[in-house]
Protein backbone atom coordinates (compact mmCIF):
# COMPACT_ATOMS: atom_id res chain seq x y z
CA UNK A 1 0.00 0.00 0.00
CA UNK A 2 1.14 2.99 -0.97
CA UNK A 3 0.09 6.61 0.15
CA UNK A 4 1.38 9.81 -1.35
CA UNK A 5 -0.22 13.25 -0.19
CA UNK A 6 0.97 17.36 -0.23
CA UNK A 7 3.15 16.55 -2.81
CA UNK A 8 4.02 18.33 -6.51
CA UNK A 9 4.75 15.68 -9.56
CA UNK A 10 5.93 18.47 -12.89
CA UNK A 11 7.06 16.93 -15.78
CA UNK A 12 7.99 13.76 -14.59
CA UNK A 13 8.31 10.40 -16.15
CA UNK A 14 7.58 6.84 -15.34
CA UNK A 15 6.95 3.61 -17.15
CA UNK A 16 4.75 4.00 -20.04
CA UNK A 17 5.48 7.17 -20.88
CA UNK A 18 3.09 8.47 -17.54
CA UNK A 19 3.93 11.06 -15.00
CA UNK A 20 3.07 8.48 -12.64
CA UNK A 21 2.73 4.38 -13.12
CA UNK A 22 1.19 2.49 -10.98
CA UNK A 23 1.50 -0.87 -11.59
CA UNK A 24 -0.51 -3.77 -9.40
CA UNK A 25 -0.44 -1.87 -6.39
CA UNK A 26 -2.55 0.05 -3.94
CA UNK A 27 -2.07 3.48 -4.29
CA UNK A 28 -3.47 6.57 -3.11
CA UNK A 29 -2.82 10.14 -3.83
CA UNK A 30 -4.50 13.25 -2.13
CA UNK A 31 -3.98 17.08 -1.81
CA UNK A 32 -1.40 17.07 -4.71
CA UNK A 33 -0.14 18.33 -8.08
CA UNK A 34 0.21 16.46 -11.29
CA UNK A 35 1.27 18.12 -14.03
CA UNK A 36 2.09 15.83 -16.98
CA UNK A 37 4.83 16.68 -20.15
CA UNK A 38 3.16 19.42 -22.08
CA UNK A 39 3.86 17.52 -25.23
CA UNK A 40 2.46 14.01 -23.10
CA UNK A 41 -0.55 12.17 -24.27
CA UNK A 42 -0.67 9.58 -21.74
CA UNK A 43 -2.08 9.94 -18.37
CA UNK A 44 -0.43 11.89 -15.90
CA UNK A 45 -1.57 9.12 -13.69
CA UNK A 46 -1.57 5.75 -15.43
CA UNK A 47 -3.01 2.30 -13.34
CA UNK A 48 -2.96 -1.06 -14.97
CA UNK A 49 -3.61 -3.93 -12.77
CA UNK A 50 -3.44 -1.95 -9.25
CA UNK A 51 -6.69 0.13 -6.93
CA UNK A 52 -5.64 4.12 -7.45
CA UNK A 53 -7.91 6.48 -5.28
CA UNK A 54 -6.68 10.14 -6.63
CA UNK A 55 -9.26 12.73 -5.25
CA UNK A 56 -7.89 16.42 -4.76
CA UNK A 57 -5.25 16.46 -7.21
CA UNK A 58 -4.51 19.46 -9.18
CA UNK A 59 -4.35 17.88 -12.77
CA UNK A 60 -3.49 21.24 -14.51
CA UNK A 61 -7.03 20.99 -16.03
CA UNK A 62 -10.29 21.91 -14.97
CA UNK A 63 -12.77 20.03 -17.18
CA UNK A 64 -10.89 16.20 -16.42
CA UNK A 65 -8.83 14.95 -14.16
CA UNK A 66 -5.88 13.27 -16.51
CA UNK A 67 -5.48 9.45 -15.06
CA UNK A 68 -7.66 6.45 -15.74
CA UNK A 69 -7.78 5.67 -11.92
CA UNK A 70 -10.70 6.38 -9.46
CA UNK A 71 -11.77 10.04 -9.16
CA UNK A 72 -14.54 11.77 -7.29
CA UNK A 73 -13.33 15.37 -7.49
CA UNK A 74 -10.20 17.29 -8.47
CA UNK A 75 -8.86 20.59 -7.39
CA UNK A 76 -9.55 23.94 -9.80
CA UNK A 77 -8.11 26.81 -10.63
CA UNK A 78 -10.35 30.32 -10.69
CA UNK A 79 -9.32 33.02 -11.48
CA UNK A 80 -10.79 36.78 -10.63
CA UNK A 81 -9.85 40.74 -10.84
CA UNK A 82 -10.11 43.83 -9.11
CA UNK A 83 -10.01 47.38 -10.18
CA UNK A 84 -8.09 49.72 -7.74
CA UNK A 85 -9.42 54.02 -9.06
CA UNK A 86 -6.17 54.44 -10.88
CA UNK A 87 -7.20 51.41 -13.16
CA UNK A 88 -4.89 49.10 -11.75
CA UNK A 89 -5.80 45.57 -11.85
CA UNK A 90 -5.26 42.74 -9.47
CA UNK A 91 -5.74 39.57 -10.93
CA UNK A 92 -6.05 36.46 -8.68
CA UNK A 93 -5.33 32.74 -9.29
CA UNK A 94 -6.93 31.01 -6.83
CA UNK A 95 -6.60 26.78 -5.99
CA UNK A 96 -9.86 26.58 -3.64
CA UNK A 97 -12.79 24.38 -5.44
CA UNK A 98 -12.94 21.43 -6.82
CA UNK A 99 -14.74 20.13 -9.92
CA UNK A 100 -16.09 16.41 -9.99
CA UNK A 101 -16.87 13.84 -12.52
CA UNK A 102 -21.18 14.97 -12.10
CA UNK A 103 -19.95 18.24 -12.94
CA UNK A 104 -20.47 19.57 -9.63
CA UNK A 105 -18.23 22.84 -8.53
CA UNK A 106 -17.59 22.73 -4.37
CA UNK A 107 -15.55 24.51 -2.15
CA UNK A 108 -12.03 22.51 -1.52
CA UNK A 109 -10.87 22.81 2.27
CA UNK A 110 -7.61 21.03 2.08
CA UNK A 111 -4.39 22.23 1.27
CA UNK A 112 -2.39 22.39 -1.75
CA UNK A 113 1.44 22.10 -2.30
CA UNK A 114 3.12 25.17 -3.02
CA UNK A 115 5.61 25.39 -5.63
CA UNK A 116 4.00 25.21 -9.00
CA UNK A 117 3.76 28.11 -11.10
CA UNK A 118 0.54 29.98 -12.97
CA UNK A 119 1.63 32.26 -15.70
CA UNK A 120 -0.21 35.67 -16.41
CA UNK A 121 -0.50 37.07 -19.92
CA UNK A 122 -1.90 40.19 -21.61
CA UNK A 123 -2.75 40.46 -25.63
CA UNK A 124 -0.61 43.51 -25.81
CA UNK A 125 2.49 41.21 -24.56
CA UNK A 126 3.21 43.66 -21.43
CA UNK A 127 2.38 41.57 -18.83
CA UNK A 128 4.12 38.34 -19.01
CA UNK A 129 4.72 37.30 -15.72
CA UNK A 130 5.52 33.75 -14.08
CA UNK A 131 4.25 33.58 -10.15
CA UNK A 132 4.53 30.43 -7.39
CA UNK A 133 1.00 29.38 -6.28
CA UNK A 134 1.73 30.66 -2.14
CA UNK A 135 -1.24 29.57 0.47
CA UNK A 136 -3.20 28.19 -2.94
CA UNK A 137 -2.79 31.43 -4.71
CA UNK A 138 -0.68 33.37 -7.22
CA UNK A 139 -1.83 37.45 -8.17
CA UNK A 140 -0.59 40.46 -10.48
CA UNK A 141 -0.72 43.71 -10.47
CA UNK A 142 -1.71 45.20 -13.95
CA UNK A 143 -2.94 48.65 -15.83
CA UNK A 144 -4.20 47.79 -19.24
CA UNK A 145 -2.70 48.58 -22.19
CA UNK A 146 -4.25 50.71 -24.84
CA UNK A 147 -4.03 47.48 -27.33
CA UNK A 148 -5.11 44.84 -24.83
CA UNK A 149 -7.98 43.16 -25.62
CA UNK A 150 -7.72 40.01 -23.10
CA UNK A 151 -5.59 38.41 -19.88
CA UNK A 152 -5.16 34.96 -19.29
CA UNK A 153 -4.49 32.96 -16.45
CA UNK A 154 -2.87 29.82 -17.57
CA UNK A 155 -1.23 26.49 -15.51
CA UNK A 156 -0.98 23.73 -18.11
CA UNK A 157 -4.44 23.30 -19.48
CA UNK A 158 -6.51 25.06 -17.10
CA UNK A 159 -7.01 28.36 -18.47
CA UNK A 160 -9.07 31.35 -17.54
CA UNK A 161 -9.15 34.37 -20.05
CA UNK A 162 -10.96 37.88 -19.36
CA UNK A 163 -11.59 39.85 -22.83
CA UNK A 164 -10.83 43.78 -21.61
CA UNK A 165 -11.93 46.40 -24.22
CA UNK A 166 -9.71 49.69 -23.04
CA UNK A 167 -11.99 52.91 -23.30
CA UNK A 168 -10.16 55.24 -25.86
CA UNK A 169 -8.76 58.51 -24.07
CA UNK A 170 -11.11 60.96 -26.39
CA UNK A 171 -15.08 59.51 -26.52
CA UNK A 172 -16.69 61.63 -29.81
CA UNK A 173 -20.17 62.86 -29.08
CA UNK A 174 -22.66 63.85 -31.97
CA UNK A 175 -26.46 64.67 -32.25
CA UNK A 176 -26.09 62.13 -35.31
CA UNK A 177 -24.27 59.35 -33.22
CA UNK A 178 -25.65 56.02 -31.36
CA UNK A 179 -25.05 54.67 -27.83
CA UNK A 180 -24.32 51.60 -29.33
CA UNK A 181 -21.27 52.65 -30.45
CA UNK A 182 -17.59 53.18 -29.35
CA UNK A 183 -17.00 56.70 -29.37
CA UNK A 184 -14.64 56.64 -31.13
CA UNK A 185 -14.26 59.65 -34.20
CA UNK A 186 -15.88 57.52 -36.65
CA UNK A 187 -18.89 56.07 -34.44
CA UNK A 188 -19.61 58.57 -31.85
CA UNK A 189 -22.21 58.01 -29.45
CA UNK A 190 -25.57 60.03 -28.89
CA UNK A 191 -25.23 61.45 -25.28
CA UNK A 192 -22.92 62.85 -23.06
CA UNK A 193 -24.23 60.30 -20.20
CA UNK A 194 -23.24 57.31 -22.41
CA UNK A 195 -19.83 58.92 -23.10
CA UNK A 196 -19.29 59.25 -18.81
CA UNK A 197 -19.94 55.31 -18.71
CA UNK A 198 -17.74 54.34 -21.46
Amino acid sequence: IVTVTDSIFIDNAGDADAGIYADGATFTISNSVILAKSDDTNFALNKVGSTVTANDIFWGDNSKANTNANVARWIIMNAAYTKDDQGVLTITATFDKTNSTSGEIADYVGSIPEGFDVTFTSTSGNLNEVVPVKNAQASVQYTLDKTDSGITVKVANAEVTFPFEVAPEVIYVSPSGDDSNNGERETPVATLAHAVEI
